[in-house]
């Protein structure tokens, strides 16, 4: 699991503030990330994280990403599948990649970019674009 106030990889720090939570439709570990890193190259069409694929390149995380991660006004955390089923158990059947919004007060989750929305981005841009617009609509009706 990685965190960020900003951007770190210990467990989150406890907060006054709601989170974004973005889960990756791929299992954490070593050896996982291997086959991931392995697919991407050599299948990247077939590859089942869009929300990896856009956000890192063979090399990590790409630049622009961290940014626009830095730059939001929400903690956020980031978990792999097998680690969301564990944290999450009632929503582990939720469809992957997604980002929701945990909600400080009661912890209550809320999705603001499913499965189906991150599937259709076809570039990191319009990742961010489509990010921005969700949580925009989400603090608006908030």
């Amino acid at each position: 699991m990685a965190t960020n106030t900003n951007i770190s990889t210990d467990q989150p720090a406890p907060s006054s503030r709601n989170r974004l939570v973005f889960v990756y439709n791929a299992d954490s570990g070593f050896l996982n990330m291997l086959k991931d890193w392995t697919h991407k190259i050599v299948r990247p069409s077939t590859y089942n994280c869009r929300l990896c694929a856009l956000t890192y390149g063979n090399t990590g995380m790409h630049k622009k990403w961290h940014a626009f991660i830095s730059d939001l006004s929400f903690d956020t955390v980031f978990l792999h599948r097998d680690e969301f089923g564990k944290e999450y158990p009632s929503l582990k059947d939720t469809p992957l990649p997604c980002i929701f919004v945990e909600q400080k007060h009661d912890k209550h989750m809320k999705v603001i970019l499913d499965a189906e929305t991150i599937n259709k981005q076809q570039t990191l841009y319009q990742l961010t674009e489509t990010c921005t617009r969700s949580i925009k609509n989400y603090i608006e009706h908030e």
